[in-house]
């Protein structure tokens, strides 16, 4: 399994393009269009406070860049997306 945006403790899953991909974390599995939504709200945010625009055909690759910048602040909203998934357990 490949890392997800360079994280070294997230693998990135690729069921077949029949289901959603997945990022495993943490031994939980997370739909990775879920977290790239959940965390690119504080990239758009943060890039928006700073007056970076984000074209539309770069909006991976400057996802992709600042995930792995922001390392540490990603695996705590990683955190809290699993503690999200595990509120009513």
């Amino acid at each position: 399994m490949a890392n997800w945006c360079g994280l070294k403790k997230v693998k990135a899953i690729w069921n077949g393009s029949w289901s959603d991909p997945q990022i495993e974390y943490k031994e939980e599995l997370i739909n990775e269009w879920d977290a790239q939504e959940f965390i690119g709200e504080s990239f758009e945010f943060e890039m928006k406070e700073k007056g970076i625009d984000i074209p539309e055909n770069k909006w991976h690759d400057m996802f992709a860049e600042w995930v792995k910048d922001n390392e540490e602040y990603v695996y705590s909203l990683l955190d809290d997306m699993l503690w999200a998934m595990h509120e009513n357990d």
